[in-house]
């Protein structure tokens, strides 16, 4: 009896030297700097979130779906700046998610993940009042409305000027042709 009690002894001071290990479910690295993080990033943009959509978002555990995002753009200093734009995060904060709400205007440093933008606790993501130090360090932004200097244009957009010169030669032509059958 007297060596039970000795064990029971010993195994309670030996959960004092035991650590375990606390979980962690998503675990970043150091975030780097704004300049890096823009090198580092496939799209980084200011901008007003106009719509947050989760699917399944009374399921007990979840659809593993990722939170589809809707932005107004703002500014954007590196990839598309198009105005609406969509991305995903995750859902669930324990898997990195970074949890928008409608109606605030974020600083978003996003990558391509199968075709689509995503973002998530480990970039530098932030809402754009708490966000001062990157908008310094990134400089001005372009706007979503106007062109980027020396970007090329789309081919629609080369059709589109290409047929309404064709046209403008037409009506000219057509007019000289009807001076020359007036006279």
């Amino acid at each position: 009896m007297r060596w039970l009690r000795l064990l029971a002894g010993l195994l309670v001071f030996a959960t004092f030297f035991v650590s375990v290990p606390h979980a962690q479910a998503c675990s970043c690295m150091q975030l780097p700097p704004p300049l890096e993080a823009l090198a580092q990033s496939d799209a980084v943009f200011a901008g007003l979130v106009t719509d947050v959509r989760v699917e399944n978002q009374g399921s007990l555990f979840g659809s593993g779906e990722p939170a589809r995002i809707t932005f107004e753009v703002q500014y954007s200093w590196k990839g598309s700046s198009i105005s609406p734009l969509v991305m995903n995060t995750p859902h669930d904060g324990a898997a990195c998610g970074f949890r928008f709400e409608e109606g605030r205007t974020y600083l978003v440093y996003a990558r391509q993940d199968q075709g689509q933008l995503t973002t998530s606790l480990c970039t530098r993501t932030n809402l754009l009042s708490n966000a001062a130090p990157d908008v310094a360090a990134l400089g001005p932004g372009q706007s979503p409305l106007l062109p980027v200097v020396g970007a090329a244009l789309p081919l629609d957009a080369i059709t589109t000027l290409g047929a309404a010169a064709l046209a403008a030669l037409l009506v000219g032509a057509g007019l000289v042709v009807m001076r020359r059958v007036k006279s």
